[in-house]
């Protein structure tokens, strides 16, 4: 599986009504936000991966808001790369990246999911996220900072 998700929001200069973006302590980040819903999303349909390995950058330091003029601090990442594995060795390489002046948007690729679409189909089953599944990508989230932040492979299982 590969998805690529690049965004123009969270950039260097930032209107003063997305100021609650600055803040770590506001979970609003390309990661959280972004990452969270579209993680969220593609492991409905395919699944948890059962570990991986992630990388997140903060190419902005600090951040100006335009109408101010103000200067932030700013530690959030506004790259994020994560590799991992699936238990039936499916791949999964994704890149979630903010300040894209062009071209932006979402990119997904499934290998076999019309299959697994077929058997819920055929046996009449259907996966429906609940808030336990919010849990789970919230602790994904936190496994992806901490990965970054040792540099180690981090299990989910």
């Amino acid at each position: 599986m590969r998805l690529h998700v690049s965004v123009e929001y969270f950039q260097r200069e930032r209107l003063h009504s997305l100021y609650f973006t600055v803040p770590a302590e506001n979970f609003s980040s390309l990661l959280s936000i972004y990452g969270g819903h579209f993680f969220d999303a593609v492991f409905n349909i395919t699944g948890h991966p059962d570990s991986i390995d992630a990388l997140t950058v903060n190419q902005f330091k600090e951040v100006t808001l335009i109408e101010t003029g103000a200067v932030l601090p700013h530690t959030l990442a506004d790259q994020v790369v994560v590799s991992g594995s699936f238990a039936n060795g499916a791949v999964l390489t994704a890149h979630l990246e903010a300040d894209k002046r062009n071209n932006f948007g979402w990119q997904l690729e499934l290998t076999n999911l019309y299959a697994a679409y077929a058997r819920d189909v055929e046996d009449g089953t259907h996966l429906v996220p609940t808030f336990a599944d919010a849990l789970v990508m919230h602790d994904l989230i936190d496994k992806i900072e901490a990965s970054n932040s040792n540099g180690q492979r981090v299990a989910l299982k």
